[in-house]
């Protein structure tokens, strides 16, 4: 790594800043929207309270109470005191891709089971599973003391019905033959998604809420081979009805309340993504991530939304659920941005991955199925287009070291320090009469650095790469461990990954040989050590992440080695010195900026001898 790729990172870096600054929003933006927040809080203020109230009463375990002589008396549940007690059963709705089961308690989604997949231990592979699931409806209701939490009682089964593209469940929960709120869920052949209806008929003299309180809540179970990447790369994500696409913290626990309109839901983990669409958007909704102690799950995910109920004889509220795997092509073709909770970056670095890296990805895997083979082909396309810009800065460094006695030369000239803008003028007027550009080495890098920047993003996310096993590494989503330590390095870890290990050794290879290039070591001094303790940080930074990343930085170490050797032997330094000194007798051609800004300098330097 010479100079030149050093300023190119800094330039990259000061663009970046740069852009945030000005595009953040100013400071009457900022608050303006807090003044409308705070209003609308004040509004609601004191029916969140009632509300928080009621879902903390019907969570009380106290729904039964048990006579002296055995019997149950069931209370405050009113017209639903019927359903409070009956025996548990499931019932299951399958296709090739999932297996959704439905339970009698709650009549809710008591499990999804993704049939093509299975964990990094080989189990059976469930988005979730079990009573650490929460599904229902929380209302007030007519003789009823305390809220009517739909997830407590017993439904019925009404039908279940096949078709040639389709299996329908339809649970009821009823309070007279013509009274009563159902579910119905219909799952489609070859499908991940389920489209989820939810019908209340005839209950306007029962319920007594002009709204429903509906929450969603469940425990990711663990099911990859890091937990903390897991865990790290999980997160609720949601779109709001204008467009825009947010998330939660994925590094910490949070929580938020949204007052806008929301069209979609996704409780979202490192591969998968259970994700709800309302057909009408959600006008208020409260969403939570926790992290549990359990090591067996990754985060618990909430979900606090309100239904509105006009009291109608039928009303009816259409959902669709989305079960599968976190796929950019497979989420696209639902046209809602689904794909969006896919991490690949922002601007210019999610278009990367967009359009040159998923689609090489795809189109590489339609002819081999070795994802290795695939990031050896995709380095090898990447440098091939670059490959011309690469040879003129490998060029334009040689010219630089021919130079550098010349250079050695003004700076003995030139040796005090206010003399260094005569020594800078004077260095710059030598590169250009032997027609030589210090900045030439810079824009290769900063071709390839958005490259490797979206690639950060991309491999970690990629599902494509999950549980794709090359050479030693059984895992290109997740780190190569050849040496598992009985002890924890700080910032290093338990392991030693081979990919970003040999990574590290070739980019300490690739400085020593820039290093005979380049002028780092003189004109910078303190680059050159910068430049070996990179290597260093890389090795703490890669070994927990993605060998598939390390595989793919090592791959292209390797090609830019072998490329300065053969440039080494194509570029005969005596003869460019040559050229060099030739170029400098020839008369140097001003460009008509340059004209001007010497004519400029000629009239002030006039205008300060009248004075």
């Amino acid at each position: 790594m010479d100079r030149n790729t050093v300023i190119a990172l800094v330039l990259s870096a000061l663009v970046l800043i740069g852009w945030g600054y000005l595009t953040k929003p100013t400071p009457e933006q900022l608050e303006r929207v807090q003044r409308m927040r705070d209003s609308m809080e004040n509004v609601r203020k004191q029916e969140e309270i009632q509300r928080a109230q009621a879902q903390q009463s019907s969570t009380q375990t106290s729904i039964q109470q048990t006579n002296s002589d055995g019997t149950q008396e069931v209370f405050a549940l009113g017209n639903f005191s019927s359903r409070a007690t009956g025996e548990n059963d499931f019932y299951s709705l399958s296709n090739d891709k999932i297996t959704l089961t439905i339970s009698k308690r709650g009549g809710r989604p008591y499990s999804v089971k993704l049939n093509e997949f299975r964990t990094y231990d080989s189990h059976p592979l469930y988005l979730f599973s079990g009573d650490t699931t929460v599904f229902g409806l929380t209302f007030s209701a007519a003789n009823s003391n305390s809220p009517i939490n739909t997830n407590n009682l017993f439904w019925e089964k009404v039908a279940t019905q096949t078709t040639d593209s389709s299996q329908i469940l339809t649970m009821r929960l009823p309070v007279a033959d013509r009274q009563y709120i159902q579910y119905t869920y219909t799952l489609y052949n070859n499908q991940y998604h389920v489209d989820f209806t939810v019908e209340v008929i005839n209950m306007a003299q029962i319920i007594r809420s002009n709204y429903f309180s509906f929450d969603w809540l469940y425990w990711v179970p663990r099911s990859e081979k890091s937990l903390k990447w897991e865990r790290q790369r999980s997160t609720i994500y949601y779109k709001y009805q204008a467009g825009d696409v947010d998330y939660l913290s994925e590094t910490k626990d949070d929580q938020k309340r949204i007052i806008e309109k929301v069209r979609w839901v996704a409780f979202k983990s490192q591969f998968f993504a259970s994700i709800l669409l309302a057909k009408e958007p959600f006008n208020e909704l409260t969403l939570k991530t926790q992290t549990p102690t359990d090591p067996r799950f990754v985060k618990e995910f909430a979900l606090n939304a309100f239904i509105p109920y006009g009291g109608n004889p039928v009303e009816t509220h259409s959902f669709t659920f989305y079960f599968g795997p976190n796929k950019y092509y497979e989420l696209d073709k639902y046209g809602e941005g689904f794909q969006r909770i896919i991490p690949l970056g922002w601007g210019i670095f999610r278009w990367v991955n967009r359009y040159l890296v998923i689609f090489l990805f795809n189109f590489l895997n339609g002819f081999i199925s070795n994802y290795g083979i695939i990031i050896l082909l995709l380095t090898i396309i990447i440098k091939l287009i670059i490959f011309p810009l690469t040879y003129k800065s490998y060029l334009s460094t040689a010219k630089m070291k021919v130079l550098k006695p010349e250079v050695d030369a003004l700076n003995e000239k030139y040796p005090k320090k206010e003399d260094a803008l005569k020594k800078q003028q004077a260095i710059m007027d030598l590169y250009k009469r032997a027609g030589v550009n210090p900045m030439g080495g810079c824009l290769p890098t900063l071709l390839q650095l958005p490259i490797l920047i979206a690639l950060f993003s991309f491999f970690p996310s990629s599902f494509e790469l999950r549980q794709q096993a090359f050479l030693w590494a059984d895992d290109l989503s997740s780190y190569d461990a050849i040496i598992h330590l009985p002890f924890t390095i700080p910032f290093y870890g338990n392991h030693v990954s081979l990919f970003c290990l040999l990574m590290a050794i070739a980019n300490i290879v690739y400085i020593k040989m820039s290093d005979q290039t380049s002028l780092s070591s003189s004109s910078m001094p303190g680059m050159k050590t910068m430049m070996y303790m990179m290597p260093i940080m890389m090795l703490f930074i890669f070994n927990d992440y993605a060998s598939g990343l390390s595989y793919y930085y090592l791959l292209s170490l390797l090609i830019t080695i072998g490329q300065t050797m053969i440039f080494r032997r194509m570029v005969d330094e005596k003869a460019l010195h040559a050229k060099i000194q030739a170029n400098k007798a020839k008369p140097v051609k001003k460009s008509s900026f340059q004209k001007r800004l010497e004519e400029a300098a000629r009239q002030r330097q006039n205008q300060k001898r009248k004075k």
